[in-house]
């Protein structure tokens, strides 16, 4: 068996484009992210410092900052998303003002992120 032919790390950082979904219809939009997967070193390495500065007794408002750092860590870029009818370009700032204020939208990524299947389906069987 070939170990190259599953290379999880390699794989994790290509982005799937997710589609989002209306929140409340679940009809698909016009607008689409690209999300790494959750088994990426990146984001495995900010989740275990997330989980050491919550033992630090943070406030509400600091943990949910957190929270919205470690989502918008699985996003690497985006296309036809607008905030105040303008077109937002993508950077790291603004994907986590996303998460922040857009729960829907931060769930859809996160549900993403976990779906091995759309990272590892170019994996041989064997």
């Amino acid at each position: 068996m070939e170990l190259t032919h599953f290379d999880i790390e390699a794989m994790s950082v290509k982005p799937y484009k997710l589609q989002l979904k209306h929140p409340f219809t679940n009809e698909p939009l016009d607008c689409f992210i690209d999300v790494i997967s959750a088994k990426s070193a990146k984001f495995k390495r900010l989740m275990l410092e997330s989980g050491k500065a919550v033992k630090d007794e943070s406030d509400s408002e600091e943990l949910e900052q957190k929270g919205a750092t470690l989502l918008a860590s699985l996003v690497v870029g985006w296309e036809n998303i607008e905030l105040n009818g303008k077109h937002l370009d993508y950077s790291e700032e603004s994907a986590v003002e996303i998460m922040l204020n857009y729960s829907w939208i931060g769930d859809q990524i996160l549900v993403a992120a976990n779906d091995e299947s759309f990272f590892f389906k170019d994996c041989q069987t064997s």
